[in-house]
């Protein structure tokens, strides 16, 4: 284990210390970041665009469950193919909900038993866009409330990120003190 932790009495264990701290904080960043946007953002966006959709008959084609491993929040995910017309054009969609990589498993399950013996459901489509169509706009606060983790996550990134900034600075502010000092 030693050999993995920089010595930090040179100063360059001190550099490799503080560029394993950035990379690290960085990452932390990074994977808070795309789960704050995939568990929360992007469901937000997407409910607050879809809210002036206009409703429309769709007839279902084809409802499927895919299963994963496991159960609780993953493991179960609605597929459907349904078709609606719009102004006289026939569309086919294929979303089914505001989640696009994580849903509610239970909530999946319970719509996959909803679908599987209709002909025929509400859709909502974008009147801007009439190919733009969804099954359901609810927002899942089970689903919602995991990017808390990763908010945590972001911010224990920023907080290493700053730290190694701030000690950087230190560094540095202390090196220019001692060049100072013995120039005079």
């Amino acid at each position: 284990m030693r050999l993995l932790l920089p010595d930090v009495s040179t100063p360059a264990g001190r550099a490799v210390a503080r560029a394993g701290l950035v990379l690290f904080a960085l990452l932390a960043l990074g994977g808070g970041g795309i789960g704050v946007y995939g568990f929360a953002l992007q469901p937000l966006w997407d409910a607050w665009r879809s809210r002036d959709w206009q409703p429309v008959s769709a007839q279902i084609i084809d409802v499927r469950l895919s299963g994963g491993p496991g159960g609780g929040h993953r493991g179960a995910k609605v597929l459907v193919t349904y078709r609606y017309a719009v102004a006289g054009h026939w569309y086919e969609g294929q979303r089914f909900g505001l989640y696009t990589w994580m849903d509610d498993a239970d909530a999946q399950r319970a719509a996959y038993a909803n679908l599987l013996y209709r002909q025929r459901v509400k859709a909502w489509y974008d009147p801007r866009n009439p190919a733009a169509a969804l099954l359901d706009r609810e927002l899942r606060p089970s689903v919602q409330v995991l990017a808390l983790p990763a908010l945590g996550l972001m911010a224990l990134g920023g907080w290493i990120l700053w730290a190694a900034y701030l000690g950087g600075l230190a560094t540095w502010r202390a090196r220019r003190r001692l060049g100072r000092a013995s120039v005079r």
